[in-house]
C-alpha cells in the first residue's frame, strides 16, 4: 500500500492565505476541514501554512505526507448516520520557526496572507516578559505573532490593506481579548511605537471565538479498515464527531454581537430503568449597544426518541421536531385551545421553562457585572479624590 503524499495522490495546490499556529488533531479535523469545504463550494481558493508553535512538534510528519491527510467524520447529521472520509489537501507545508526563523518571518512578506488561526492549548495565550523582539523566535505564541505582525507592518510600510484577521481557537474565555492584551504588552515592552500600534488596531482584527467539535484523534482501533477504504497508508488520519453542535463567535468589540448555537439534553421524565429525554437545540444571540443588552433565542428544534440510547449507534429512531411546528398553540393545544396535549405539550412546558431560565441567568450575570463595574468606578473615584487632597 502506497504512503499518502502529493506524488501518490491527486491533490490541489492552493495559494497560501492562512497561517495556522498548531498542527494538532482539532485544527486539522475542524478548521482545516472547514477551509477545505469552503474551497470545494466557493472560490475561496485558500491554502494553509502550518507553523509549529513549540520546539517539539509534528510538522516533520505533516511534511512527510506533503500536508495531506484524511478526516473520518462519524455521528449524526440532520438525523442521519454519518461515516465519511475526505482527503484534506489545504495544508501546503509545515514550518518550524525554531529551525527556520527566516522562513517564518518571510510569511509576513506574502501579500496573499489574510488570516491567522491558532490553537496553542489553554496555556498558549500568555505574556512572557522574558521574550525579546530579537529572539529567533520568541518563546510565547503572542510573542511570535507580534514579531510576525511587526515585520509585516515594516515590509509593507504600514499599508492598512495588509492587516490580518486573527482567529484564536484556544479554549479560554474571551480568547481574542486575551491575545490582543498580550500583543499590546509586547508593543509596549519592545517599544514598537504608536504608529505600529495604530496599524494593529485599525488594520487588524482579533476576534473572540468558541468553536467545538469532538475530535477523538487517531482512530487506531479502525485504522486498518480506514486504510483499506482510502487505498493509502495515512499516518495522520483524524476522527471527528459530526454531531458536536455547539458553535459560538463574537466580534470582539465592546458593542457588538455574540451568537452561539447550543445543544443540550432536555429531560422530561427520569425513573428507575426509564429515561425520557430529547436533544434540545437553539441559537442564542446577545446584542449590546447604547447601554442596552438584547437577548434572543431562535431556531429551536429537538432530536427526539424515547429509545434514543438504543438507536444511537445507527442514528435511527430519532425524529427532528422544530418549535414552530411542534409547540405553538396550533400543535400543542387541543382544538378548543383549553388544554395542553400530552406529547407536544411536554416539549412546550419544558421549552418555556428553559428559555425563561436562560433569560434569568443572563440578566443576573449582566446585573452583577454592572454592579461590579460601578463599584470599581466608585472606588477609583474615591482614590482620585484622596490623591487630590494629598497633593
Amino acid at each position: 500500500m502506497e504512503v499518502l503524499n502529493r506524488n501518490t495522490a491527486q491533490a490541489v495546490r492552493y495559494p497560501e492565505k492562512v497561517i495556522q499556529f498548531g498542527e494538532g488533531n482539532f485544527l486539522r479535523a475542524f478548521v482545516d476541514w472547514i477551509i477545505w469545504n469552503t474551497n470545494q463550494k466557493t472560490d475561496f481558493n485558500a491554502g494553509v501554512v502550518v507553523v509549529q508553535p513549540i520546539k517539539k512538534g509534528m510538522v516533520d510528519v505533516l511534511n512527510s505526507q506533503d500536508g495531506l491527510y484524511h478526516v473520518n467524520l462519524q455521528g449524526i447529521d440532520k438525523g442521519e448516520a454519518v461515516d465519511s472520509i475526505q482527503m484534506i489537501d489545504v495544508v501546503s507545508r509545515g514550518l518550524d520557526p525554531y529551525a527556520d526563523f527566516d522562513g517564518y518571518m518571510a510569511l509576513a512578506e506574502n501579500p496573499d496572507i489574510r488570516f491567522v488561526i491558532s490553537n496553542t492549548t489553554e496555556a498558549g495565550i500568555a505574556f512572557d516578559p522574558d521574550c525579546r523582539l530579537e529572539d529567533k523566535p520568541a518563546s510565547s505564541y503572542p510573542g511570535k505573532l507580534t514579531q510576525l505582525l511587526y515585520h509585516r507592518y515594516e515590509h509593507f510600510k504600514g499599508d492598512p490593506a495588509k492587516g490580518l484577521i486573527i482567529l484564536p481557537c484556544e479554549l479560554i474565555f474571551l480568547n481574542g481579548k486575551e491575545l490582543k492584551k498580550c500583543i499590546y504588552q509586547y508593543i509596549e515592552l519592545w517599544q514598537l511605537g504608536e504608529e505600529f500600534k495604530t496599524w494593529f488596531e485599525e488594520a487588524c482584527g482579533v476576534y473572540c471565538t468558541l468553536v467545538d467539535r469532538i475530535v477523538p484523534g487517531y482512530p487506531k482501533d479502525t485504522i486498518e479498515q480506514i486504510h483499506e477504504r482510502i487505498g493509502y497508508k495515512d499516518n495522520l488520519v483524524v476522527k471527528g464527531i459530526e454531531d458536536a453542535w455547539t458553535r459560538m463567535i463574537s466580534d470582539g468589540k465592546e458593542d457588538g454581537i455574540i451568537a452561539a448555537r447550543v445543544e443540550e439534553w432536555m429531560v422530561f421524565s427520569k425513573k428507575f430503568l426509564y429515561l425520557d429525554q430529547t436533544r434540545f437545540r437553539y441559537q442564542i444571540s446577545v446584542t449590546t449597544g447604547d447601554g442596552a443588552v438584547n437577548i434572543t433565542v431562535t431556531q429551536v428544534s429537538y432530536l427526539y426518541s424515547e429509545e434514543w440510547e438504543e438507536n444511537k449507534p445507527t442514528g435511527k429512531g430519532g425524529e427532528i421536531y422544530r418549535a414552530e411546528e411542534w409547540i405553538t398553540d396550533e400543535h400543542a393545544l387541543n382544538k378548543k385551545g383549553t388544554k395542553v396535549l400530552p406529547q407536544s405539550g411536554k416539549f412546550r412546558r419544558k421549552t418555556i421553562d428553559r428559555i425563561e431560565e436562560i433569560f434569568e441567568n443572563a440578566m443576573d450575570m449582566f446585573e452583577t457585572k454592572v454592579k461590579e463595574k460601578k463599584a470599581k468606578e466608585n472606588k477609583e473615584e474615591k482614590v482620585q479624590k484622596r490623591q487630590f487632597v494629598v497633593e
